[in-house]
C-alpha cells in the first residue's frame, strides 16, 4: 500500500506569504523522484480549499503517512485558501489512519494543536510555538525534507532542520527529551520555535520512522518468465534484478525494455546480465564481469563466485566501518579497549582467513548498543537491516553465508570437490540469496571525486564545483566526469580525492567518505580512468590494496604488478608495476662531483599515496582507548 504524503499550502491572504511558494516548489522538487519510483504517493496542492483537503484525506483513507500543512495558523485554526479555518475532526480523521506517522504545522503559534492531536493517537506533530517568519518556516521546512529523502529518521531530520535553521538565523535553543516526548522548551526567552512531539511511553517507532526506500513489486511477470526461458547462464545471479528493480524502477525503463514501433519488447538475454553489472558498485559488478567470462564449471569459476561473495562482504563491512567511524567523530564516542571490528589485517594470510561477515555483524551489534537510549542511527538504513538478517539463523541470508563460508575455508584449505558443477550450483544459488539481500545497493550512487573548485560570482552564492563522477559501470573504460553544471556545482561540498556514497548525487552533504577503505588510486596519478583498489592488509607501517579488476586470489596471490599495491610507491613504480620497490634513498655518489641532480628523477620518487597513509593512522588514532590524564 503506497506512503501518501500530503502537502496542504495556502495563503487566504493572497500572497501575504512571499516564500511560500518557493517552500512549496522547493518540497515537490524534493519528494517527487521517490514518487516517479514509487517509493511515496505525493499529493500536493498549493492553494488547498475545505473542500480539496477533506476530499483528499477521504480520497487516501487507509494509506496517508505525512500531513504537511503551511500557511497562517494559530493554536486554534487552521486558515486554508478560501478563507476556512478548523481544527474539530481532524485529530479524529488522522487517528483513524493505520499507517500515519507525522503531522507537520508549519505555521504560527500551532502547538495549541498538539494535545489534541496526540490525545487522538497522532504518532507525531511539529508545531510552533509561537509566530515565526515566512522565510524561517520555509528554511525550515526544505532543510526537514532533505534529510528525510536523504533516509534520515523523523528524529534525525528534526534535528538536522534545527540545526540550519540555527546556523543560518544566528540563533540557538538545546533540544530536549520530556515527559511528553521530545519536546522544544517553554522558556519565552527561547527564539527557536519548532518542536518535535509525541506521546507514546516509547517514541522509537515515531521517531525513528523513514520515508519508504522500495516499492512492493520488482520484475513485471513477463519479464521473470523471460529470463527464466530465455536467460541459460548465470540465469540465478540475473535474478537479481527482481529485488534490484523494487529499489530502482528506473533499471526496467534504462536496461530491461526495448521499443520498436513503439511498442514494449525485452532486450537480448545478456542485457539482464549487463544490468545487475551497471547497477551494483563497480567493487560487485566487476567481479560479476568475471563471472560471465567463467562459464564452466570447474575450480575458476567456484573461485570466481567465493571472490565475488569475500569482496562484496568486505565492501558492506567497510561502508559500516566508515559510518561508525564519521558517527564516533561527530558524537564523540570513546572506547575502553580497542574494538576487535576495527582491527584492520596485519598481512595477506590473515585477511585470507578474514571472515568479513562475521566482522559486519560484530560492528553492527557494537555500534546497536552505543548511543543509547535514543539508538544509534545507520547511514544507510538498509545495510542494517540486512545485519539483523544476517543474525537471525532462520533467514535465508544467514543460511547462505554460512554455505559460502563454509565453502571458502574448504577451498582454501586445499579440498578437491569431485563435482564441479555440484558445488558450483551451490555457490552460484548461495551467492544470489546474499546479492539479493544487497540489491539496495542499487538505490545509491558510489561516486569518485578528485578535485573541488570553488565557484564564487559576486551576484551568486558560494558554490562549489565538484569534478567528480559515477562508479557504477559497466566497464572501466571511460570515467565520465559530469560535464553539465547542475550536476558538478554543488552549495556544499564532500572529501577531495575520496570515493563517496549518497542516497543522492545532488546533494552531497550527506554523503560518506569510504575512503581510506575504498580508492581510486588514479585520482592520486591524475590518470582519467577509475582503477578501484579495496584496502586488503597493514604490514611494515605500508598499506596495501588489492584491483578489484581481478578475482581476489589472483590480486592476492599474485602480489606483483598493478593487483596489489601500498602506500610506499611513487608514482614511477606504480606505472611501472613495481611493487617491491624500496623508497629508501639511492646512493647518487656521481651528484657531488657534477652538482646535478636529476629532477625529474627525485619527483617521480615523490610517493603519492601519502594521504592514504594519513587517513589510516588518524582511524588507528581515532578507535585507541582514550586515556584520561
Amino acid at each position: 500500500m503506497p506512503n501518501v504524503i500530503f502537502l496542504a499550502f495556502a495563503d487566504e491572504n493572497l500572497d501575504s506569504l512571499p516564500a511560500l511558494e518557493e517552500e512549496y516548489n522547493r518540497l515537490r522538487e524534493l519528494l517527487s523522484p521517490l514518487d516517479a519510483r514509487e517509493y511515496i504517493k505525493l499529493v500536493p496542492y498549493g492553494k488547498t480549499s475545505q473542500e480539496q483537503f477533506f476530499n483528499t484525506l477521504n480520497q487516501y483513507t487507509g494509506q496517508l503517512s505525512i500531513l504537511h500543512f503551511s500557511g497562517h495558523a494559530s493554536g486554534e485554526h487552521i486558515a486554508l485558501s478560501d478563507g476556512a479555518g478548523f481544527t474539530a475532526g481532524l485529530a479524529t480523521l488522522l487517528s483513524q489512519e493505520p499507517q500515519f506517522k507525522l503531522l507537520v504545522l508549519n505555521g504560527c503559534a500551532t502547538r495549541g494543536h498538539v494535545t489534541q492531536m496526540l490525545a487522538a493517537g497522532v504518532p507525531a506533530v511539529i508545531a510552533t510555538s509561537a509566530p515565526v517568519g515566512d522565510q524561517q518556516a520555509s528554511y525550515f521546512s526544505v532543510a526537514f525534507y532533505r534529510a528525510l529523502v536523504n533516509k534520515k529518521t523523523i528524529l534525525e531530520a528534526f534535528t538536522f532542520a534545527r540545526a540550519e535553521l540555527e546556523s543560518r538565523f544566528k540563533q540557538s535553543q538545546p533540544l530536549e527529551v520530556r515527559g511528553l516526548g521530545f519536546l522544544d522548551s517553554e522558556d519565552p526567552s527561547d527564539t527557536l520555535l519548532w518542536g518535535l512531539y509525541t506521546a507514546t511511553d516509547d517514541p522509537w517507532d515515531a521517531l525513528h520512522w523513514r520515508l519508504p526506500y522500495y516499492r512492493d513489486s520488482g520484475l513485471s511477470e513477463l519479464l521473470k518468465q523471460d529470463i527464466q526461458q530465455r536467460v541459460t547462464n548465470n540465469q540465478y545471479i540475473v535474478r537479481v534484478l527482481d529485488r534490484m528493480c523494487q529499489v530502482n524502477k528506473d533499471i526496467t525503463a534504462n536496461y530491461l525494455v526495448k521499443y520498436i514501433d513503439g511498442q514494449a519488447h525485452p532486450v537480448d538475454p545478456s542485457n539482464y546480465l549487463d544490468a545487475v553489472i551497471q547497477n551494483f558498485p563497480w567493487v560487485i559488478g566487476a567481479q560479476i564481469v568475471l563471472l560471465r567470462q567463467k562459464l564452466l564449471a570447474r575450480r575458476d569459476r567456484l573461485e570466481q563466485l567465493l571472490s565475488t561473495y569475500f569482496c562484496s562482504s568486505q565492501l558492506l563491512y567497510f561502508i559500516l566501518l566508515a559510518d561508525c567511524w564519521e558517527q564516533k567523530t561527530r558524537k564523540h564516542w570513546t572506547f575502553e579497549v580497542s574494538p576487535s571490528f576495527a582491527e584492520l589485517p596485519r598481512s595477506a594470510a590473515e585477511l585470507k582467513h578474514t571472515n568479513f561477515c562475521g566482522r559486519l555483524l560484530a560492528l553492527y551489534q557494537w555500534m546497536s548498543q552505543t548511543d543509547l537510549p535514543q539508538g544509534v542511527s545507520f547511514f544507510a538504513p538498509e545495510l542494517a537491516e540486512y545485519c539483523v538478517h544476517l543474525a537471525d539463523p532462520d533467514h535465508r541470508l544467514f543460511k547462505a553465508c554460512q554455505d559460502l563460508q563454509q565453502l571458502y575455508e574448504q577451498h582454501a584449505a586445499g579440498n578437491k570437490f569431485s563435482d564441479w558443477a555440484t558445488v558450483c550450483e551451490r555457490a552460484e544459488k548461495a551467492l544470489t540469496y546474499v546479492l539479493s539481500e544487497m540489491a539496495f545497493l542499487a538505490a545509491y550512487h558510489f561516486l569518485t571525486v578528485r578535485n573541488i573548485f570553488l565557484e564564487n560570482a559576486h551576484t551568486k552564492p558560494l558554490e562549489y564545483d565538484l569534478e567528480m563522477g559515477k562508479l557504477n559501470t559497466l566497464a572501466a573504460s571511460s570515467l565520465g566526469i559530469y560535464q553539465d553544471a547542475s550536476y558538478r556545482r554543488k552549495s556544499n561540498y564532500t572529501n577531495s580525492k575520496s570515493i563517496v556514497l549518497t542516497p543522492s548525487e545532488r546533494d552531497l552533504q550527506f554523503a560518506l567518505p569510504l575512503t581510506p577503505f575504498l580508492i581510486d588510486a588514479n585520482t592520486f596519478l591524475g590518470e582519467p580512468l577509475p582503477y578501484l583498489f579495496l584496502f586488503a592488509y597493514v604490514e611494515d607501517d605500508r598499506y596495501y590494496y588489492y584491483s578489484v579488476n581481478h578475482d581476489f586470489y589472483t590480486a592476492i596471490e599474485g602480489g606483483k604488478g598493478f593487483d596489489l599495491i601500498h602506500t610506499g610507491l611513487s608514482k614511477e613504480d606504480f606505472m611501472e608495476g613495481n611493487n617491491d620497490s624500496s623508497m629508501e634513498e639511492e646512493d647518487n655518489w656521481m651528484d657531488d662531483d657534477f652538482l646535478i641532480a636529476d629532477s625529474s628523477t627525485l619527483a617521480a620518487k615523490t610517493r603519492i599515496f601519502t594521504l592514504l597513509e594519513e587517513q589510516h593512522v588518524r582511524f588507528r588514532s581515532d578507535f585507541t582507548p582514550y586515556s584520561k590524564p
